[in-house]
């Protein structure tokens, strides 16, 4: 019985399993954070919210997740899948704060900036 659960836990798809780090394009990211940001400014955070991967949909969501993820290196202050879309988005701007956009953590190569390259940490 045992060897028959392992072997089918061992043929199905790991759908539980998270998919980090998740490919996504600039593009992407920036759609996925228009969805959290809107969805944050329709909601008061006052009240209980569902996650952020419910509100706006898992890939979205894992968008969001993973780019805090990069930025946020390991620290105390990473994304994780039980946040809300606002927690998310206070992550990315207090990670990003040095990023001149209105998307905080476009990068230089997809066309972000530095607003003070003297100050900015370094990856």
């Amino acid at each position: 019985m045992r060897s028959a659960i392992i072997l089918i836990l061992l043929a199905t798809p790991a759908a539980a399993a998270p998919e980090y780090p998740v490919q996504h394009t600039t593009a992407e990211y920036l759609a996925a954070y228009g969805k959290a940001q809107a969805y944050s400014r329709a909601h008061s955070p006052l009240k209980a919210q569902p996650t952020c991967r419910e509100a706006i949909g898992r890939r979205a969501s894992m968008v969001v997740e993973q780019r805090c993820r990069d930025v946020a290196a390991g620290t105390r202050t990473n994304c994780t899948v039980r946040d809300w879309c606002v927690a998310m988005l206070d992550n990315l701007s207090r990670h990003c704060a040095f990023w001149r956009s209105d998307v905080p953590c476009v990068y230089e190569e997809d066309g972000g900036a530095i607003k003070n390259p003297a100050t900015a940490p370094r990856p």
